[in-house]
């Protein structure tokens, strides 16, 4: 009687329903046998084990909250290792720098943006002489050099003889044998001579160079820099310049010695520490 009703008497009513309800029913029908056959073809459920409590031994081993006691430690930032971890090697191509590289300083004949001292550049398997310390100058030779001194002497004995017809002009003390100049002209004498015997020192401090040596493009300045010399180096080349100029067997000795010098460096260059260079 119930296959009837569910079976044979709903038949016709479906082949005489709406066919969008026919069809929304085999599709039902469908996906209930999809998901039939899938479920089929699971394995069969497993039942997990009973749990297990912790006697109150193996809980105090745990000990209290937080990490482990034999938890390893991380490893420490310097590429070692903590307790409980095995040594690390170290990266023998990255090396930690103990301390910040330090710019490399030029020696004492060695300019900033000046070539090494002599002015010898390795170019392949032979070395050339610079003829200056960078573009634009010069190592001085002594031809020149000469000229300068020179000019220098004519503007000092200038200087002298301006000064010694001023205090002739101021006049004398007393006339005839006992003659003498007065405080007037002695005062000028005096400052006459200081100007002869300050004009070499006073005008490499302030100049970079005499008159003579500006009136042909020279200049002296320091080896290492190419800065103005200081005090204590104008007065050493001072002193060994008057000993050379007073001195001519030295003087002479001097000057063909700076010749042969790849930087044309007399003694007084290279006691001072400083070298002449030609502008141009």
């Amino acid at each position: 009687m119930v296959s009837d009703i569910n079976g044979e008497g709903s038949s016709p009513g479906r082949e005489d329903g709406d066919p969008t309800e026919m069809t929304a029913a085999r599709e039902a029908d469908s996906s209930a046998a999809g998901a039939a056959e899938a479920q089929a073809l699971l394995p069969p459920p497993q039942t997990l084990p009973p749990a297990q409590g912790l006697d109150s031994q193996q809980f105090a081993q745990l000990g209290s909250a937080g990490s482990p006691p034999a938890w390893p430690s991380a490893a420490t930032p310097d590429g070692g290792s903590g307790p409980g971890y095995p040594s690390q090697p170290s990266n023998p191509w990255m090396p930690i720098p103990e301390t910040a590289p330090v710019a490399p300083s030029w020696s004492s004949h060695v300019p900033s943006g000046w070539p090494p001292a002599g002015g010898v550049v390795e170019i392949g398997p032979t070395a050339a002489v610079l003829p200056g310390p960078m573009p634009g100058m010069k190592w001085a030779g002594i031809g020149i050099r000469l000229a300068a001194v020179i000019i220098d002497t004519v503007l000092i004995f200038v200087i002298f003889v301006v000064g010694t017809g001023v205090a002739d002009a101021v006049g004398y003390t007393a006339s005839g044998p006992d003659a003498g100049y007065s405080a007037p002209a002695a005062t000028i004498l005096w400052i006459a001579a200081g100007i002869c015997l300050a004009y070499m020192p006073v005008c490499w401090r302030l100049f970079r160079g005499t008159p003579g040596q500006r009136a042909v493009r020279l200049r002296v300045v320091r080896a290492q820099d190419g800065e103005t010399l200081t005090v204590k180096a104008i007065a050493i080349r001072y002193l060994i310049w008057c000993l050379c100029i007073w001195t001519v067997i030295i003087g002479i000795v001097v000057a063909i010695v700076a010749a042969g010098d790849p930087e044309k460096r007399a003694w007084p260059d290279t006691a001072s520490d400083s070298v002449v260079v030609k502008l141009g």
